[in-house]
């Protein structure tokens, strides 16, 4: 089948629901006996309406592996680096936050691994082929981090999508490697535990960047545990602040140490259905065109998209410089992010601003 592009709605079979997205309940956390939790994927349709969503198994998925990297040559200028694919110039969320321009000095590098901890990553897509090291699947207990969902690749898409080989879309680091770590399984349920176990796995395999594009329903004791781990291997440690539209604080985006992230418009307007607040660290695009099941394209909204947008440039930070410490990738991006209003405490990253700031 060649690759296409679909719409949100097309490549989803959608299930209204009024006030949450991909909401499950999952078993009681170990760490937090009688307390049902819940993993939300965050994820919203372009137009701010929430769904529920549900993708269909695939059959025959191959598992992530190891492939040969082969360079590209690019189009430059002095200033920019601008690929071939030809949905890049629809991606409002790279021109927004120059990522071209911060091309110019990384496009990332394959030694940088960034872990994807969700529903896993479909490796046969043709936009992600070169990217993948070695993943694992909590779930099941197994080495084939599949997608049997269609969240997970979404996400991985807007995070490292092999740009410049003239097909779909461009990923914010186009040369950083993908770890699946699937945490959630097909019916969009998860448990603190296998989240726990898939931040351990991910950092104790070399992970430099983990994103988390979901929200748990509450705390939990086992899941900041694996997180401070992660940040004592110099993992940073990005996630999602939620897609209720509220101030208030979820997890595991609340956790100290963590980048977390809200969703912006072009207007850099807080997405309504955005979770905000002094605790929420950055902003970052809320929709972005990205890989989808199936060898397709789509647009995918939510602060799911903003937080991979965020894990993908600090993989290009990370690539540029990395014996940066988790907490220095995070003041950088901090540092550097266009102010946008007090929704959110730092702004709205540019790309081209922080990877400028580091050839200094």
């Amino acid at each position: 089948m060649p690759a296409h592009r679909l719409s949100f709605r097309q490549f989803l079979r959608l299930i209204s629901l009024a006030s949450l997205t991909f909401l499950v309940t999952a078993a009681p956390a170990a760490a937090s006996p009688g307390t049902a939790e819940w993993v939300l994927l965050e994820q919203a349709s372009a137009t701010g309406t929430r769904s529920l969503a549900k993708i269909e198994p695939k059959s025959r998925r191959q598992p992530p592996r190891r492939v040969a990297r082969r360079s590209v040559p690019v189009a430059a200028t002095s200033t920019a680096i601008v690929p071939n694919d030809p949905l890049w110039r629809d991606s409002w969320a790279l021109a927004k936050t120059n990522a071209a321009r911060a091309w110019s000095v990384t496009t990332g590098t394959s030694q940088t691994v960034v872990a994807v901890l969700d529903t896993g990553v479909d490796s046969s897509h043709p936009d992600l082929q070169g990217a993948f090291v070695d993943g694992y699947d909590t779930v099941n207990e197994d080495t084939d981090p599949s997608d049997d969902h269609g969240h997970g690749t979404m996400v991985a898409g807007v995070i490292a999508a092999r740009a410049n080989n003239g097909i779909g879309v461009a990923g914010t680091c186009w040369r950083c490697s993908l770890m699946p770590v699937k945490v959630i399984a097909a019916n969009g349920s998860g448990t603190a535990a296998d989240v726990a176990e898939g931040i351990q796995w991910a950092s104790d395999h070399g992970a430099d960047v983990i994103n988390l594009s979901f929200t748990m329903s509450s705390g939990n004791d086992a899941v900041a545990a694996a997180i401070a781990h992660a940040r004592t291997r110099g993992a940073v440690v990005v996630a999602a602040a939620g897609n209720t539209g509220s101030s208030e604080a979820t997890f595991p985006a609340a956790y100290p140490g963590v980048i977390s992230v809200t969703g912006t418009d072009p207007s850099d307007a807080r997405y309504g259905w955005s979770s905000y607040g002094s605790w929420v660290r950055l902003a970052a695009p809320g929709c972005n065109v990205t890989t989808a099941p199936s060898a397709g394209y789509g647009d995918f909204c939510g602060t799911s998209s903003a937080t991979a947008f965020v894990s993908g440039l600090a993989g290009l930070v990370r690539s540029y410089a990395p014996n940066l410490s988790p907490d220095a990738v995070a003041e950088a991006l901090s540092a550097h992010a266009a102010p946008v209003g007090d929704f959110v405490s730092a702004g709205r990253v540019d790309a081209a601003a922080v990877l400028s700031s580091l050839k200094r």
